[in-house]
């Protein structure tokens, strides 16, 4: 029981983190050029968490022993298209702060309760 409690704290550490790590490179973005779009903030918060999950997922892949089973495939896609997810509705919540937009945030949150409920239920189903 314990494993699972450190498996949880872990991914809470991996979403605080990417928090702060999106906040700061939006906030520099949007003092660099204070008319940039919320859309073009939620894209570059977006695509740089891709682009750094990929990185990530393919070096854990290369240097993890496995047998070169299918399920790696799935679980670095997973990975992957999970963490952008998450980290283009962190990138829109932050993007809306940044810009006064009262609803954006809202939205945000939505589609992260969202996320979280397709999660478990995937959970739960033994898919993922």
């Amino acid at each position: 029981m314990a494993k699972k409690a450190y498996y949880s704290h872990r991914g809470l550490v991996l979403i605080i983190l990417l928090t702060g790590i999106l906040r700061y490179f939006l906030k520099k973005q949007f003092e660099d050029d204070p008319e940039v779009s919320i859309t073009e903030l939620t894209t570059l918060g977006g695509l740089s968490t891709l682009i750094a999950e990929a990185i990530f997922q393919l070096i854990r892949g290369l240097t993890h022993p496995d047998d070169g089973s299918v399920e790696h495939v799935g679980s670095y896609f997973t990975g992957v298209l999970g963490i952008s997810f998450i980290g283009v509705a962190i990138s829109l919540l932050i993007a809306g702060g940044l810009k006064k937009n009262r609803i954006v945030p809202l939205l945000s949150t939505g589609l992260l309760v969202v996320f979280y409920c397709v999660y478990l239920y995937l959970r739960k189903a033994a898919l993922i």
